[in-house]
């Protein structure tokens, strides 16, 4: 049988000014959602200027930098998980 519950009064931890975490009172509060409508106006409204400053060649030739920037990250990647495989299947005397 469950035994009812009496409040002794004592205080475990003062809750009366803790807030909203930061990342949620900008999403959930009426303050938030009216900033975030202003930030999509700003953004829609201004274009980045490196954007409208690179011609076709300029953008082709970053986006190839880009590019083979990680392929050559994906390329260590799969360097090194086929040494350790080896090295693994070395020590294992398969």
């Amino acid at each position: 049988m469950k035994k009812d519950f009496r409040d002794d009064g004592r205080t475990v931890a003062d809750m009366s000014h803790v807030e909203k975490p930061s990342y949620a009172s900008g999403w959930i509060s009426r303050r938030g959602v009216e900033k975030l409508a202003v930030s999509r106006e700003e953004r829609t409204s201004r274009s980045t200027p490196a954007e409208s400053q690179m011609d076709s060649e300029e953008r082709r030739a970053s986006i190839l930098g880009v590019l083979s920037a990680s392929l050559l990250i994906a390329l260590i990647f799969i360097g090194a998980a086929g040494a350790l495989i080896a090295l693994l299947l070395f020590l294992w005397g398969a």
